[in-house]
Formats: C-alpha cells, structure tokens, sequence
C-alpha cells in the first residue's frame, strides 16, 4: 500500500471520503431543517447558492486536509489502533473543532447555542470517525515489507 511517512494514503482517502459523506447527512438530512432555520436559510437561497464544482470540489479539498491533519496527529500520538485513534479523534473534536465552532458563537450577531452545537458536535463526530477509519487501514499492506 502506498505509503507517504509512513502514512497509508488509502486510508486517508478513505477517512476523507466518510467525512465527506458524514457532512452530507449531518447538514443535508438529519439536521437540515434545523441548520437552514438557524442560517435563516430557505429553500431557494440553499438551491440558488449550490455551485456544484466548488460544492463536490471544495467539500473534497477541505475533507481532505481535515483527514491528513487527523493522520498526522495519529502517526504523532501513535495512536494507530482504532480505539486509541477512535479517542484521540474526539479529543482532537473536543478540544478543536468545538471551540472553533464557538467563533460562531460569540462572533455571531444572533449568538446561536443551536448552531454551536450542530457544528460542535460535527466536529467530534468526523474526527471520532476519521480515526477510526484510518485506524483499520493503518497497519494493511498489500505487499510484505522487505527484511531488513
């Protein structure tokens, strides 16, 4: 399996892919209607607004680097079994991705605890994810590694 410092690309390109698709079914069908609400978003705006290349393209960019970054911290903590990456993933949500989300909430004019915590939660559930799914392709290769 490909490997780039001893990170498995699959893997992250698998983890980028599920955060992807976790986005679409946190914001697009579970908690559509309360994020549209929240963004005092409706129907047609959301329609008028969607950009297809930069909406497949941007979301795939962004999911990317958000999977690297979960990689790397992994290959740093060595946290590279799935309930240690699993942890540090929600830790990394806890304690990142939840006061990031918090800029929303105190730089915001309508100061939203709802949105804090769609996005909060979000946060520690894709990196939760992310680790997780690296995890399992962490250690597979498909060829054996030279004796040496």
């Amino acid at each position: 399996m490909l490997r780039i410092s001893g990170i498995n690309i699959l893997g992250v390109l698998l983890s980028a892919i599920c955060i992807w698709l976790l986005g679409f079914l946190w914001y697009g069908l579970a908690f559509e209607r309360v994020w549209m609400a929240e963004m005092k978003y409706t129907e047609d705006m959301v329609a008028g607004a969607m950009e297809p290349v930069l909406f497949f393209v941007g979301g795939g960019l962004i999911s990317l680097s958000l999977a690297l970054a979960q990689a790397l911290a992994m290959r740093a903590f060595d946290a590279t079994d799935w309930p240690r990456a699993t942890r540090l993933g929600a830790l990394i949500g806890v304690y990142i991705g939840l006061p990031m989300a918090g800029f929303d909430l105190v730089y915001n004019v309508d100061h939203s605890w709802t949105l804090f915590a769609l996005h909060g939660g979000y946060n520690i559930v894709l990196f939760s994810l992310a680790g997780l799914v690296m995890a399992l392709f962490w250690g597979k290769d498909t060829e054996a590694e030279p004796a040496g």
